[in-house]
């Protein structure tokens, strides 16, 4: 005989299964752009506040890198002149979040190749005045980045190392993380009825979409979003300038993939170990 009680924990389980769209997915961690110095409080601030979250809730995480070797890194803009990089050691780190798929270094002539001659880029202006050419140069390799990433999952895919429905979450490995990442949004964006969607940061959008974090529902919808490169040239010939927001809406756009937006909390850390305004924080 089934008590009552019984009865309900079964109907409580079954609930919470149709609820919890996270349960048993596979969530990929796809880090992007430049590895500088990962330091214990950031480490554990991933664990914390992006892994910890999704694994209550069910989810299998599992992660990737693409970066670019570096032994130092200035950007006067960010008050940076040429800081050490520990590459090595903080990429080590990072591995001990979770198992990954794939990490990838490539060289900085690479990425420059892979875009060109800046001056093509900024035949409109230059939309970091205060830093010429210097930020256009950092942005476009972290498309480049973004690029190899894309590539990267198109290779993990094929060869069974994730489903095709894998959550893929973008993010950089220079930010900490403040507060628990918001899985009720992430499984809104995942519960089928936006398949064409990618949910993204709703601060600092600068009259475009926020690029320094994203969560795409599957791989066919991550490789839009990392594959935006290519609408570069265009947009550039549109006579607007490559500014990073303002850019990642116009190719979103192009890719018919749609938005929607949540808040999620994160500060970014230089190669220096200074600590920047929040993100998300007005």
């Amino acid at each position: 005989m089934t008590s009552s009680l019984d009865t309900c924990a079964a109907e409580s389980e079954i609930r919470d299964s149709e609820e919890n769209t996270l349960r048993a997915r596979t969530v990929l961690l796809c880090f992007f752009g430049l590895v500088k110095n990962v330091s214990d409080d950031q480490l554990a601030a991933y664990r914390e506040n992006v892994i910890a979250p999704l694994q209550r809730r069910g989810a299998t995480v599992r992660a990737m890198l693409h970066t670019h070797s570096v032994t130092q890194f200035t950007n006067p803009r960010n008050k940076e002149r040429n800081v050490p990089l520990r590459q090595q050691d903080s990429v080590a780190r990072l591995h001990s979040l979770c198992p990954f798929i794939e990490t990838a270094f490539d060289q900085v002539d690479d990425a420059d190749d892979f875009a060109g001659d800046v001056s093509v880029y900024l035949q409109n202006g230059d939309p970091w005045p205060d830093n010429p050419r210097v930020s256009v140069r950092l942005y476009l390799r972290q498309l480049h980045s973004l690029h190899c990433l894309s590539q990267m999952l198109s290779k993990a895919l094929h060869c069974a190392q994730i489903p095709a429905d894998t959550v893929v979450i973008f993010l950089r490995p220079d930010v900490l993380f403040l507060k628990p990442l918001d899985t009720v949004s992430i499984e809104k964006l995942i519960d089928g009825s936006a398949e064409d969607s990618a949910l993204l940061p709703e601060c600092d959008r600068y009259g475009g979409q926020n690029d320094r974090f994203a969560v795409a529902p599957s791989v066919a919808v991550a490789a839009r979003y990392a594959q935006r490169f290519r609408h570069l040239e265009t947009f550039i010939k549109s006579g607007r300038r490559p500014h990073a927001e303002q850019f990642l809406e116009y190719a979103l756009r192009c890719e018919q993939v749609q938005v929607a937006h949540f808040r999620v909390l994160f500060a970014r850390v230089r190669a220096n170990g200074a600590i920047v305004k929040r993100d998300g924080v007005r």
